[in-house]
This record gives structure tokens, C-alpha cells and sequence, in this order.
């Protein structure tokens, strides 16, 4: 409101020293300097009403702008926390399928580990009732087994380790990267 004290200061001085100029006559006697000062004094109080509407619009103007940069402050704020729950999430699950991917590796090992074993007990039993050919089929089967087996979890081993080597998401991702700017 500062700046509409000067303009008010003004235009109460102008119309005061025209109440002053009518009050005291010093106009009375001549009606045209009389109306010419009243003309002017009106079209000064029309000039403070245009430059008292300028301030106005400049003021919304200025308020409105800084609306606009506080919603998108809190738009960009919106966006990153979004951004940072959805890490999060997917960090979760990612934990729980790696669970359960562990969960289903160990049940298999104990079904693996319980078929080999069986495999080289009836190898055994058979080569010591004198099932010699038989027993030896067995426990080859077995052996053979035992080595897929062993290859096969020392590939998927080093394929996690390689998958595991990847960037991985985290909750303080999100913070280290630049946001975007919206326009």
C-alpha cells in the first residue's frame, strides 16, 4: 500500500489548494479560472485512478506469479516423493521375489540332494548284492546327476552375481538425481 500514498498525497494537495483558492475568493472573480481548476483537478484525480489501477494489476500480477511458483514448488515436491515411494516399492518387491526365488532354490536342493543320495544308496546296496552292472548304472546316474546339478547352480550363481552388479534401486536414488523441471 506504500505506493499509493504518494498519488493520494498528491491529489489531496491539489484538491486541497483548490478548496483553498474557492474559500478564499481568490477565484471568485473570475469563473473560468474557477472551472479550470475544478477541470484540472478532475483530470488529475482520473490520472491517479489510472495509475492507482496500474499499481493494482502490477500487485495481482506479482501475487499471481508467485502462486504459480509455489504450486510448482510443490508439484516438483509431489513428483520426487511419488518418484521416491514408487523406489521404495519396487526395492520391496524386488526383496520379496529374491525371498522367495531363495525359498525355491533351497526346496529344490533338498529334493535334488534327497534323489542323488537315493540314487547312490541304491547304487551301493546293488554293487554289494553282487548287482555289479546295475549297480554301477546307478551310481553313474547319480554322479552325472550330482555334476549337472552342481554346473547348473554355479551358472545361475554367477548370472545373479552379474544381475546383482547392476545399478540398484534405492530409497537414496531418487535424491542423487537432478528433478526434471517442469514448464
Amino acid at each position: 500500500m506504500i505506493r499509493f500514498l504518494p498519488g493520494i498525497i498528491i491529489l489531496q494537495a491539489a484538491t486541497a489548494g483548490i478548496s483553498y483558492l474557492v474559500i478564499t475568493g481568490g477565484a471568485a472573480a473570475e469563473n473560468h479560472l474557477l472551472f479550470a481548476l475544478i477541470a484540472l483537478d478532475v483530470a488529475f484525480i482520473l490520472l491517479m485512478a489510472l495509475w492507482f489501477s496500474s499499481l493494482a494489476r502490477q500487485n495481482n500480477f506479482a501475487a499471481m506469479e508467485s502462486l504459480k511458483e509455489a504450486h510448482a514448488k510443490e508439484r516438483e515436491q509431489l513428483r520426487v516423493n511419488a518418484e521416491r515411494q514408487k523406489n521404495r516399492l519396487a526395492n520391496k518387491k524386488h526383496k520379496e521375489i529374491l525371498k522367495e526365488t531363495k525359498r525355491a532354490y533351497a526346496m529344490a536342493n533338498i529334493k535334488a540332494g534327497t534323489v542323488v543320495t537315493g540314487l547312490v544308496v541304491l547304487g551301493g546296496i546293488l554293487l554289494y548284492s553282487q548287482f555289479i552292472t546295475f549297480g554301477s548304472m546307478l551310481l553313474t546316474a547319480g554322479g552325472g546327476g550330482l555334476l549337472g546339478y552342481l554346473a547348473r547352480a554355479k551358472q545361475e550363481t554367477l548370472f545373479r552375481r552379474r544381475e546383482s552388479a547392476l545399478p540398484e534401486l534405492s530409497p537414496g536414488a531418487a535424491e542423487k538425481q537432478t528433478p526434471k523441471k517442469l514448464t
